[in-house]
This record gives C-alpha cells, structure tokens and sequence, in this order.
C-alpha cells in the first residue's frame, strides 16, 4: 500500500507529480521485462511485450493493443478495486504508468515517438492537465473516456532497437514466459503465501492480506468462495499441514511450532491440533 500513499500524497503536492517519476523508470528497473525490451527486434515488439507481460510488472492496471494498418495504439485500465481502495490517486497512478511506458520504449528505441492523440479517463475542470499534456507529449488529451491511451502512427512507431540480440530476445522470452506461467496462481496459494512470508507472529486479519494483496475485503472473499472455501478455513488447512510437516520433519519444540502458527500459548496449539488429527502432538 506503500506506493498508493505515495501516489496519494503526490497529489498534495504536485498534481503532475505521478507523471514526473513514471518518467524516471528505465528498462533495468523492470528486471527481465526490461532485458527483453532491451534485446527486442522492434518498438511495436516492445509494446506487444508490455501488453503480454504486464502482469509481471503490476497488478493495479492491465494494457490492450490496438494494432491497425496505420496506426498503433495502447489502452489502460486500472482494476476496479484500485477505484474502490484508492479513488482520490486514480489520475496520479494512472499518468505515472502512462509516463513510464512512454519513456520506457522511448528509451530502448533511442529516440522519441510522438503519440498522435491521447485519452484520459478523468475530467479536467481548470485546464492545466490539458495544459500539462500538450506541453510534455504535445497532444491535447480527450478526456473524460473510457479508458486511458495514447495512439501513434505506425510509421512512427514502427522502428528498429540499436540494442536488438536475437540470442537474448529469444532467452529472455523464455525466461519471462515461464514467470507468466507461475505468475497464474489461484487465490488460495496467493493467501498462503502471504501466511508463510508474514513478519509478525500472530495470523494477519483478512484486512491485511487484502492490502497486501491489493483488492478488497469483499472481492476477496468472492474469490475464496468461487474456489470453495473461506479465509479463516484456509488458514486452519495451513496451520494443521505445516504443524504435520514440523513435527514429522524437524525436531522443533511444540512451543516454538506454535508460535511459528500465530498461537498465544502452546495450549492453545495443542486443542487445535486435538480437534484435527484426534491425538496430541508429540
């Protein structure tokens, strides 16, 4: 949640501010994403790698390409639980992904490409964001649209990358397609990762592995019940399979194992273990 207070405050303090640091990110800060646009053929195969592996990058906001004869264009949408969780930062979050595209492929194309028009979702009652745009893209936004998005001509956009290694292209998309493919993970594994990695003790309220998750309470809970199950019988299933796999495969007092479960006192760990397995732990 971090970033969202940052963008928040941002807000306060500059209302073009989100834009300014998406125009600080650069392909190494995007780790094997950012290789494979370095290493890419093209600009539109750079594009058509940020729309395929996007979800590696964030999961506040998913991309669309619009490819046409003549023109090539991207959309962005933020998730709905990004309104829901944090609407007075929606034009900052937005404008900071829409900045760090722009300058991303900027950079691995060693030029700059000038959109011909571009789309926001939100109003513009005073005009600056109108005037903000035209100077730094040079295109006065519609606003007020469905979606944010930025379209070029192709010719325009349609350039060679001075950095181009087929060899790495090749490896790199590899790479990043087996992380797309762990990246599909279901709800429950996502909560329990959460569990396993949590600094503190005690076991996170939903609330908190809602934050960490970046959604709602409600949406996920919705989750949890189309895979059949809830938070607190999920957390239960951990608890008695990782105290299975302690006390069968390590020589850890029960004490430390029910800490290690968010237990306030061995006791307590003990009656739980009592009522799955039907024996006390030993």
């Amino acid at each position: 949640a971090r970033i969202h207070a940052i963008m928040d405050r941002a807000r306060q303090i500059d209302p073009n501010l989100g834009w300014q640091i998406g125009l600080t990110l650069e392909p190494a800060h995007l780790h094997i994403v950012g290789y494979l646009l370095l290493s890419c053929p093209d600009t539109l195969s750079a594009y058509r790698v940020i729309k395929k592996h996007f979800s590696l990058l964030t999961d506040v906001a998913h991309v669309r390409a619009m490819e046409e004869a003549e023109y090539f264009g991207w959309e962005l949408n933020l998730n709905p639980d990004y309104h829901v969780r944090y609407p007075s930062s929606e034009r900052q979050m937005t404008e900071f992904i829409m900045a760090a595209i722009l300058n991303i492929v900027n950079t691995v194309a060693g030029r700059e490409i000038k959109p011909i028009s571009c789309r926001l979702p939100y109003a513009d009652p005073d005009g600056s964001i109108k005037a903000h745009f035209e100077q730094t893209i040079g295109v006065a936004p519609e606003f007020q649209a469905a979606e944010a998005g930025l379209v070029y001509l192709t010719k325009d956009i349609d350039r060679s990358i001075p950095t181009h290694n087929p060899q790495l292209y090749k490896q790199f998309n590899a790479i990043a397609d087996s992380m797309q493919d762990r990246s599909r993970i279901g709800i429950k594994e996502k909560i329990t990762a959460v569990l396993i990695t949590r600094t503190e003790r005690e076991i996170p309220a939903i609330t908190e592995v809602a934050d960490q998750l970046h959604t709602t309470v409600r949406t996920l809970q919705r989750s949890l019940k189309r895979e059949g199950t809830t938070y607190s019988q999920l957390v239960r299933e951990w608890r008695e399979g990782t105290a299975r796999r302690y006390l069968s495969g390590s020589n850890m007092p029960i004490k430390q194992i029910a800490g290690l479960l968010g237990y306030e006192d061995t006791n307590s760990f003990i009656r739980a273990f009592g009522r799955w397995a039907g024996v006390s732990p030993t």
